[in-house]
């Protein structure tokens, strides 16, 4: 039987039905065991009427990440690297250092990739710190494993469809994740400064970065930052065998997900 009235054309009934099944969906994933991860639903998705559902057997990446431990230490360390008069002022720590002091545990790690790896999901990257877990899998095993349906919309102001999760994703209340990326293509990174010459007059090729000016090279190779990470060892013993990281001028923006 026909609805009287078609939510499709009642944004009101639209966003207090959201509402009522987020309430529903909580309660559901509260008796089961599971916590909710707020954040990745974006605002558009609730307010605009869904045109379909997204192809089970396409793949999508995530990124899923893990929780740091001892923050208070962390805050503390951080307060110091940086205080002039503290006696830790710029003695930065390896990545070695920081992985053992506040990185993830090896074993809540392995917890994270056995609930991965038991709904079908692969993991395709790790990370020396164990911070972020890349994961990819198919979008039927993702909405099992995050009791979600992954949905299609129109863009509200892109010429494109987008795709996100009918409500919050659901992890086991113990499982320990911070954060979750990937759930949604809603913001896209925005190019804001797109080069159209290189230094000196040569053209642009997207393919090969453009010459660093000298000047600029010199200051960052002899940057305050940069002779630190040589003294202190930061990704390498004193910096043996590494060189300075060298930063383009290409910015990015990336909308936050509860833009309208």
């Amino acid at each position: 039987m026909k609805p009287i009235i078609g939510t499709e054309h009642c944004p009101l009934l639209r966003i207090v039905g959201a509402l009522l099944l987020g309430t529903v969906t909580s309660c559901l994933g509260a008796g089961v065991g599971r916590a909710s991860l707020g954040g990745h639903r974006p605002l558009a998705a609730a307010m605009l009427p869904s045109s379909g559902s997204l192809n089970p057997t396409n793949r999508i990446r995530l990124a899923i990440g893990l929780p740091l431990r001892n923050q208070a230490d962390l805050d503390a360390t951080l307060r110091q690297l940086y205080d002039p008069a503290d006696p830790q002022y710029r003695k930065f720590l390896s990545p070695e250092e920081f992985t053992s002091r506040f990185g993830p545990s090896e074993e809540d790690c392995q917890g994270v990739i056995q609930f991965i790896k038991s709904y079908g999901l692969s993991v395709i990257g790790r990370h020396q710190n164990r911070v972020v877990l890349d994961v990819e899998g198919s979008v039927a095993d993702i909405q099992r494993a995050f009791q979600i349906a992954i949905n299609t919309f129109r863009h509200p102001t892109e010429a494109r469809e987008f795709f996100a999760p009918d409500t919050e994703p659901y992890v086991p209340a113990n499982l320990p994740v911070a954060d979750l990326w990937g759930l949604s293509d809603y913001a896209r990174p925005t190019l804001l400064l797109r080069a159209t010459e290189a230094p000196g007059g040569l053209p642009f090729n997207p393919n090969r970065p453009p010459p660093l000016h000298p000047t600029l090279s010199c200051t960052i190779t002899n940057s305050p930052t940069t002779q630190a990470h040589r003294r202190h060892g930061y990704g390498g013993r004193a910096g043996e065998g590494h060189s300075p990281m060298i930063l383009t001028s290409t910015r990015f923006r990336l909308p936050p997900s509860n833009s309208p």
